[in-house]
Protein backbone atom coordinates (compact mmCIF):
# COMPACT_ATOMS: atom_id res chain seq x y z
CA UNK A 1 0.00 0.00 0.00
CA UNK A 2 1.25 3.49 -0.79
CA UNK A 3 2.64 5.53 2.10
CA UNK A 4 0.73 8.79 1.76
CA UNK A 5 2.42 10.11 4.91
CA UNK A 6 5.98 9.60 3.68
CA UNK A 7 6.52 13.30 3.00
CA UNK A 8 4.71 14.74 6.01
CA UNK A 9 6.05 12.32 8.66
CA UNK A 10 9.15 14.33 9.61
CA UNK A 11 7.13 17.52 10.16
CA UNK A 12 4.00 15.94 11.62
CA UNK A 13 4.63 16.55 15.33
CA UNK A 14 5.74 20.11 14.63
CA UNK A 15 2.66 20.92 12.56
CA UNK A 16 -0.12 19.67 14.81
CA UNK A 17 -0.50 20.86 18.38
CA UNK A 18 -2.00 18.38 20.85
CA UNK A 19 -3.42 18.73 24.32
CA UNK A 20 -1.72 15.62 25.64
CA UNK A 21 -3.09 16.00 29.17
CA UNK A 22 -6.71 16.20 27.94
CA UNK A 23 -6.17 13.13 25.77
CA UNK A 24 -4.60 11.31 28.70
CA UNK A 25 -7.54 12.00 31.01
CA UNK A 26 -10.06 10.88 28.38
CA UNK A 27 -8.25 7.65 27.54
CA UNK A 28 -7.56 6.70 31.16
CA UNK A 29 -11.20 7.35 32.07
CA UNK A 30 -12.50 5.17 29.24
CA UNK A 31 -9.99 2.38 29.75
CA UNK A 32 -10.66 2.27 33.48
CA UNK A 33 -14.38 1.92 32.78
CA UNK A 34 -13.90 -1.32 30.85
CA UNK A 35 -11.11 -2.55 33.13
CA UNK A 36 -8.53 -2.52 30.33
CA UNK A 37 -4.98 -3.68 30.95
CA UNK A 38 -3.89 -4.03 27.32
CA UNK A 39 -4.44 -1.70 24.37
CA UNK A 40 -3.85 -1.48 20.62
CA UNK A 41 -3.28 2.00 19.22
CA UNK A 42 -4.45 1.82 15.57
CA UNK A 43 -3.23 4.49 13.16
CA UNK A 44 -0.77 5.34 15.91
CA UNK A 45 1.15 7.76 13.69
CA UNK A 46 4.21 9.09 15.50
CA UNK A 47 3.18 7.34 18.72
CA UNK A 48 1.76 10.23 20.74
CA UNK A 49 -1.11 8.22 22.24
CA UNK A 50 0.94 5.04 22.37
CA UNK A 51 3.35 6.86 24.67
CA UNK A 52 0.50 8.22 26.81
CA UNK A 53 -0.75 4.69 27.47
CA UNK A 54 2.74 3.30 28.02
CA UNK A 55 3.43 5.97 30.62
CA UNK A 56 0.15 5.07 32.34
CA UNK A 57 1.31 1.47 32.70
CA UNK A 58 -0.82 -0.18 30.00
CA UNK A 59 0.62 -2.99 27.89
CA UNK A 60 0.26 -1.26 24.55
CA UNK A 61 1.22 -2.00 20.96
CA UNK A 62 0.87 0.28 17.93
CA UNK A 63 -0.05 -0.16 14.29
CA UNK A 64 -0.12 2.11 11.27
CA UNK A 65 -0.30 1.85 7.48
CA UNK A 66 2.60 4.32 7.15
CA UNK A 67 6.06 2.87 7.69
CA UNK A 68 7.42 6.44 7.78
CA UNK A 69 5.24 7.29 10.77
CA UNK A 70 6.05 3.98 12.46
CA UNK A 71 9.77 4.67 12.17
CA UNK A 72 9.31 7.90 14.12
CA UNK A 73 7.09 6.18 16.69
CA UNK A 74 9.64 3.40 17.27
CA UNK A 75 12.44 5.93 17.74
CA UNK A 76 10.34 8.10 20.06
CA UNK A 77 9.17 5.28 22.35
CA UNK A 78 12.60 3.70 22.49
CA UNK A 79 14.19 7.03 23.44
CA UNK A 80 11.58 7.39 26.20
CA UNK A 81 12.56 3.99 27.58
CA UNK A 82 9.52 1.96 26.53
CA UNK A 83 9.71 -1.42 24.80
CA UNK A 84 6.68 -1.23 22.50
CA UNK A 85 5.99 -3.41 19.47
CA UNK A 86 4.79 -1.66 16.31
CA UNK A 87 3.20 -3.32 13.29
CA UNK A 88 2.70 -2.15 9.73
CA UNK A 89 -0.97 -2.75 8.93
CA UNK A 90 -4.16 -1.24 7.61
CA UNK A 91 -7.21 -1.46 9.87
CA UNK A 92 -8.87 -4.21 7.87
CA UNK A 93 -5.72 -6.36 8.00
CA UNK A 94 -5.22 -6.10 11.75
CA UNK A 95 -6.45 -9.63 12.64
CA UNK A 96 -3.79 -11.13 10.37
CA UNK A 97 -0.99 -8.60 10.90
CA UNK A 98 -1.06 -7.95 14.66
CA UNK A 99 -0.83 -10.84 17.13
CA UNK A 100 -3.14 -11.14 20.12
CA UNK A 101 -6.37 -9.49 21.20
CA UNK A 102 -6.74 -6.45 23.44
CA UNK A 103 -8.94 -5.00 26.15
CA UNK A 104 -9.10 -1.67 24.31
CA UNK A 105 -8.52 -0.61 20.71
CA UNK A 106 -8.14 3.11 20.03
CA UNK A 107 -8.13 5.15 16.83
CA UNK A 108 -7.49 8.82 17.49
CA UNK A 109 -7.28 11.98 15.40
CA UNK A 110 -9.01 12.04 12.00
CA UNK A 111 -7.40 8.87 10.72
CA UNK A 112 -10.56 6.95 9.84
CA UNK A 113 -11.74 9.75 7.54
CA UNK A 114 -8.76 9.05 5.29
CA UNK A 115 -10.50 5.92 4.00
CA UNK A 116 -11.69 6.33 0.39
CA UNK A 117 -15.38 5.52 0.91
CA UNK A 118 -18.06 4.16 3.22
CA UNK A 119 -17.47 0.44 2.56
CA UNK A 120 -13.79 0.93 3.40
CA UNK A 121 -14.74 2.59 6.71
CA UNK A 122 -17.06 -0.33 7.49
CA UNK A 123 -14.31 -2.86 6.74
CA UNK A 124 -11.87 -0.89 8.89
CA UNK A 125 -14.29 -0.84 11.82
CA UNK A 126 -14.71 -4.61 11.44
CA UNK A 127 -10.94 -5.06 11.53
CA UNK A 128 -10.53 -2.97 14.68
CA UNK A 129 -13.50 -4.53 16.45
CA UNK A 130 -12.16 -8.02 15.76
CA UNK A 131 -9.06 -7.16 17.81
CA UNK A 132 -11.06 -6.74 21.03
CA UNK A 133 -11.28 -9.16 23.89
CA UNK A 134 -14.81 -9.77 25.13
CA UNK A 135 -15.65 -6.97 27.55
CA UNK A 136 -13.34 -4.53 25.78
CA UNK A 137 -14.03 -1.20 24.09
CA UNK A 138 -13.26 0.27 20.68
CA UNK A 139 -12.64 4.03 20.94
CA UNK A 140 -12.73 6.10 17.75
CA UNK A 141 -12.27 9.88 17.67
CA UNK A 142 -12.88 12.14 14.67
CA UNK A 143 -13.88 15.67 13.73
CA UNK A 144 -17.65 16.17 13.76
CA UNK A 145 -18.34 16.74 10.05
CA UNK A 146 -21.89 17.98 10.75
CA UNK A 147 -20.55 21.07 12.47
CA UNK A 148 -17.64 21.46 10.06
CA UNK A 149 -19.97 21.43 7.05
CA UNK A 150 -22.31 23.89 8.76
CA UNK A 151 -19.54 26.34 9.73
CA UNK A 152 -17.50 25.93 6.52
CA UNK A 153 -14.37 27.59 7.85
CA UNK A 154 -12.24 27.33 4.73
CA UNK A 155 -8.97 28.92 5.92
CA UNK A 156 -7.19 28.57 9.25
CA UNK A 157 -3.72 29.77 10.26
CA UNK A 158 -1.92 28.72 13.44
CA UNK A 159 1.62 29.21 14.78
CA UNK A 160 2.53 25.80 16.26
CA UNK A 161 6.07 26.99 17.02
CA UNK A 162 7.69 30.43 17.09
CA UNK A 163 8.23 31.60 13.50
CA UNK A 164 6.50 28.52 12.09
CA UNK A 165 3.05 28.82 10.53
CA UNK A 166 0.55 26.24 9.37
CA UNK A 167 -2.15 27.36 6.96
CA UNK A 168 -5.01 24.95 6.30
CA UNK A 169 -7.22 25.54 3.26
CA UNK A 170 -10.37 23.42 3.01
CA UNK A 171 -12.35 22.73 -0.15
CA UNK A 172 -15.71 21.35 0.96
CA UNK A 173 -17.49 18.69 -1.08
CA UNK A 174 -20.59 16.61 -0.44
CA UNK A 175 -18.74 13.35 0.22
CA UNK A 176 -15.21 14.55 1.00
CA UNK A 177 -13.34 17.67 2.00
CA UNK A 178 -9.91 18.40 0.54
CA UNK A 179 -7.41 19.60 3.15
CA UNK A 180 -4.41 21.53 1.84
CA UNK A 181 -1.63 22.26 4.32
CA UNK A 182 1.04 24.91 3.83
CA UNK A 183 3.78 24.61 6.46
CA UNK A 184 5.99 27.69 6.54
CA UNK A 185 9.15 27.30 8.58
CA UNK A 186 11.07 30.52 9.23
CA UNK A 187 12.67 29.42 12.48
CA UNK A 188 15.84 27.87 11.12
CA UNK A 189 17.35 30.79 9.22
CA UNK A 190 16.40 30.15 5.60
CA UNK A 191 12.57 30.21 5.32
CA UNK A 192 10.98 27.21 3.63
CA UNK A 193 7.48 26.06 2.76
CA UNK A 194 6.16 22.53 2.37
CA UNK A 195 2.80 21.59 0.91
CA UNK A 196 0.65 18.54 1.68
CA UNK A 197 -2.83 17.57 0.48
CA UNK A 198 -5.28 15.02 1.88
CA UNK A 199 -8.90 14.20 1.17
CA UNK A 200 -11.04 13.30 4.18
CA UNK A 201 -14.47 11.73 4.18
CA UNK A 202 -17.18 13.87 5.75
CA UNK A 203 -17.97 11.59 8.69
CA UNK A 204 -21.31 12.97 9.84
CA UNK A 205 -23.14 11.37 12.75
CA UNK A 206 -25.63 9.68 10.41
CA UNK A 207 -22.90 8.26 8.17
CA UNK A 208 -20.83 7.07 11.13
CA UNK A 209 -23.87 5.32 12.57
CA UNK A 210 -24.55 3.63 9.25
CA UNK A 211 -20.94 2.47 8.84
CA UNK A 212 -20.79 1.23 12.43
CA UNK A 213 -24.00 -0.77 12.13
CA UNK A 214 -22.75 -2.12 8.79
CA UNK A 215 -19.72 -3.46 10.65
CA UNK A 216 -22.04 -5.48 12.87
CA UNK A 217 -21.49 -3.24 15.90
CA UNK A 218 -24.83 -2.71 17.63
CA UNK A 219 -23.80 -1.35 21.02
CA UNK A 220 -22.07 2.01 20.94
CA UNK A 221 -22.16 5.40 22.62
CA UNK A 222 -21.31 8.79 21.18
CA UNK A 223 -19.61 11.47 23.26
CA UNK A 224 -19.20 15.03 22.07
CA UNK A 225 -15.86 16.18 23.43
CA UNK A 226 -12.78 14.79 25.08
CA UNK A 227 -14.27 15.53 28.51
CA UNK A 228 -16.97 12.96 27.58
CA UNK A 229 -19.84 15.41 27.59
CA UNK A 230 -22.93 14.49 25.51
CA UNK A 231 -22.61 14.60 21.74
CA UNK A 232 -24.33 17.44 19.91
CA UNK A 233 -24.62 17.15 16.15
CA UNK A 234 -24.45 20.92 15.72
CA UNK A 235 -22.24 22.00 18.64
CA UNK A 236 -19.59 19.34 19.25
CA UNK A 237 -16.25 19.86 17.52
CA UNK A 238 -15.52 16.12 17.66
CA UNK A 239 -17.17 12.84 18.34
CA UNK A 240 -15.76 10.07 20.47
CA UNK A 241 -17.48 6.78 19.68
CA UNK A 242 -17.13 4.00 22.25
CA UNK A 243 -18.25 0.56 21.05
CA UNK A 244 -18.36 -2.20 23.64
CA UNK A 245 -17.86 -5.88 22.90
CA UNK A 246 -20.25 -7.49 25.35
CA UNK A 247 -21.68 -10.93 24.59
CA UNK A 248 -25.33 -11.47 25.50
CA UNK A 249 -27.57 -14.56 25.36
CA UNK A 250 -27.13 -16.80 22.32
CA UNK A 251 -24.17 -14.69 21.24
CA UNK A 252 -26.21 -11.54 20.54
CA UNK A 253 -24.91 -8.20 21.63
CA UNK A 254 -26.29 -7.08 24.96
CA UNK A 255 -28.28 -3.87 25.09
CA UNK A 256 -29.02 -3.41 21.40
CA UNK A 257 -28.16 -0.33 19.37
CA UNK A 258 -27.11 2.69 21.36
CA UNK A 259 -26.64 6.12 19.80
CA UNK A 260 -27.13 7.94 23.05
CA UNK A 261 -25.38 10.11 25.57
CA UNK A 262 -24.70 8.42 28.89
CA UNK A 263 -24.02 10.29 32.13
CA UNK A 264 -20.63 10.08 33.76
CA UNK A 265 -20.16 6.98 35.88
CA UNK A 266 -19.50 7.52 39.56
Amino acid sequence: MADQFAEIARDYDRMFLRDVETDRRMLVTLLERCGAKTALDCACGTGVHTEILAREGYRVVGSDASESMLEIARTKLSAAGFAVDFYWSSWRDLPEAVPGRYDAVICMGNSLALEPDGPAVTDSLKGMYAMLNEGGDLIVSNTNADRQLADKVDIEVVEPEPDCFLMLVRDFGKEKTAHRYFFIDAASGEPSMRYFRFELLNLTAARMESFTRGAGIEEFTMYGEKDLTPFSQHESERFIMVAGKRAGPQGTWAGGRKWIQLPERA
